[in-house]
């Protein structure tokens, strides 16, 4: 994942430092995950909100709100509305 270096990022970097850091390769997925498809799927409003309900989630309970709020198979700024279409029936 190559991120654009946005405040959203550049804040959220700061903030899970150590789990970017981590040994544990699954802490750092969780991390990575939240920050940066967060930023690519434009969500980053959404995350700021967990933060606020969640102010010190685990990697997993990032991973989780990732996995939660952006759809699985669509990819960075699709909303999948075309699935939705039934003219092409």
């Amino acid at each position: 994942m190559q991120p654009k270096r946005d405040a959203f990022v550049i804040k959220m970097e700061e903030r899970f430092a150590d789990f970017l850091h981590s040994d544990d390769e699954s802490v750092r997925d969780g991390a990575e995950w939240f920050i940066y498809g967060s930023q690519q799927y434009e969500i980053e409003a959404e995350a700021e909100d967990f933060l606020k309900k969640n102010p010190d989630p685990t990697a997993k309970e990032l991973n989780a709100f990732f996995d939660r709020t952006c759809p699985g198979g669509l990819a960075p700024g699709d909303d999948g509305a075309d699935l939705l279409d039934d003219d092409d029936e």
